[in-house]
């Protein structure tokens, strides 16, 4: 876990985004459910959606880093397929962040974008290295 400041469960950490939705469709079960797969980019099984609900919420990103990459992939927020951290085969010293694009217009066509590669266990500390992360689970 990144942040230790008081240990909350995900119901709790996401619960204003559920009152939101709630006073939108007045339904609590539908709220969850539109949180639950804005976060998790899933079709809604009740059981894990509850079992999520109630794990630790983790925070991956530092602040910092979550305010970069949002401000990032902004004007292509939609299209995001995943965030995907890597090091290279020749040079374990150094780490990269590449945004993965997905163009339904174009036959699912994928874009990249490689963001400037940094020293190894300095930036983006939380995320595992060959792991594709969705948006939601990083909180963007």
């Amino acid at each position: 876990m990144r942040k230790k400041d008081k240990a909350v469960c995900n119901y709790q950490y996401y619960f204003k985004e559920i009152l939101e939705y709630y006073c939108q469709c007045g339904s609590l079960e539908n709220a969850m459910a539109l949180v639950y797969q804005k976060r998790n980019e899933e079709a809604v099984i009740e059981d894990k959606m509850l079992e999520w609900f109630t794990e630790e919420h983790v925070h991956i990103l530092e602040d910092e880093e979550k305010e970069y990459l949002r401000k990032v992939i902004a004007p292509f927020r939609r299209k995001v397929k995943y965030i995907y951290k890597g090091t290279y085969a020749t040079d374990s010293e150094r780490e990269f962040i590449i945004i993965v694009l997905i163009d339904k217009l174009v036959s699912d066509f994928e874009n990249t974008c490689l963001l400037p590669d940094f020293k190894a266990g300095t930036m983006y500390k939380g995320m595992e290295i060959n792991r594709d992360y969705k948006i939601g689970e990083l909180d963007l």
